[in-house]
């Protein structure tokens, strides 16, 4: 099969596009011939920092298509059954094999590129929002990057849980693309006065929780954005500035911090429902995600360079 894969760890210069041996099907596997590949935030740490034993190393950890093939003990499938899977590894390749836990229908009528994106972009703005966050109804709540991947998810399903949202992004245009999906209040993250806008929307008090996609938030800022007491979820890796803490301003003003990523609780019941309902809502039309650019398989690297600096509105997805 054709595959993109990496022989050593570095940036995406380091991507290479060829043939290389099909998926050896574990027993309770489910082997995916790939119609679009999601292109994720974590297939950028992987492919720069994750070690690795065998030596081509497929990249990619997210792709939907059709059931090719299925292990001895797999259940609940067919072959040709329209499937999303994931898995640490082996999404960018024409055929992809995924434990069968970490595997969901994609719902009658729901298109596979959408399908495709769903899971972990979703799957880790719920979790942020719901298990670590706790949100409720008339909280205020802050999505930092609301234009990226996580945040335009998180924007969605805060406003679905009765919070009111204020997004974050850099520029007009890009926030008056994400407004309609459900925000309260849009700023401008280079607007020199946002944290006395910050302060304005929240009546003085601070955000309840906020919800990091990637963006990075200065020290100064956090500390003067949140209720002493709030939550802080960093659930996204879209950029190489990471949010600033200092423990003595963690300690004084009681700020609850946190990494999220749903990726290591995909297979486990809880996480395999939260995933299934999310796709469902997706197919319903209740929560969506632009697709903001669609490259080839072979274009591997540009696709990879894109996401990193490119910021895409969006998901950027890749077809073999």
């Amino acid at each position: 099969m054709k595959a993109a894969y990496y022989q050593e760890n570095g940036g995406p210069e380091v991507l290479r596009y060829g043939s290389v041996p099909d998926p050896q099907l574990a027993e309770d596997a489910v082997l995916i011939r790939v119609d679009y590949i999601s292109v994720e935030g974590m297939d950028m740490v992987c492919r720069h920092l994750i070690p690795f034993e065998d030596q081509q190393h497929i990249a990619g950890c997210q792709a939907a298509g059709t059931v090719e093939a299925l292990g001895s003990t797999v259940t609940g499938f067919r072959i040709g059954d329209r499937v999303v899977g994931f898995n640490f590894g082996g999404s960018h390749a024409e055929l992809f094999a995924a434990p069968q836990g970490s595997v969901w229908h994609v719902p009658e009528g729901m298109d596979l590129a959408l399908a495709a994106v769903v899971p972990l972009t979703f799957g880790t703005a719920h979790d942020s929002l719901h298990a670590f966050g706790q949100v409720r109804p008339g909280m205020d709540v802050l999505v930092h990057g609301a234009t990226l991947g996580v945040g335009i998810a998180a924007v969605q399903l805060a406003k679905a849980a009765g919070a009111k949202v204020t997004g974050t992004a850099l520029g007009d245009e890009r926030l008056s693309r994400i407004a309609p999906l459900g925000l309260d209040h849009a700023i401008d993250y280079r607007d020199p006065d946002r944290v006395k806008r910050f302060r304005e929307i929240t009546f003085g008090k601070g955000f309840d929780l906020v919800i990091d996609s990637g963006a990075g938030m200065e020290k100064d800022s956090i500390v003067q954005t949140v209720r002493p007491g709030a939550r802080y979820a960093i659930a996204g890796v879209a950029s190489a500035r990471m949010p600033q803490f200092g423990y003595l301003e963690m300690i004084m003003h009681g700020l609850n911090v946190a990494g999220i990523s749903i990726a290591h609780a995909m297979h486990t019941p809880r996480g395999h429902a939260v995933v299934s309902e999310l796709l469902e809502s997706a197919a319903r039309g209740e929560i969506q995600m632009p697709i903001e650019h669609e490259f080839a398989l072979c274009e591997v690297e540009e696709a990879h360079r894109f996401v990193m600096e490119g910021q895409p509105f969006g998901r950027v997805v890749m077809r073999p």
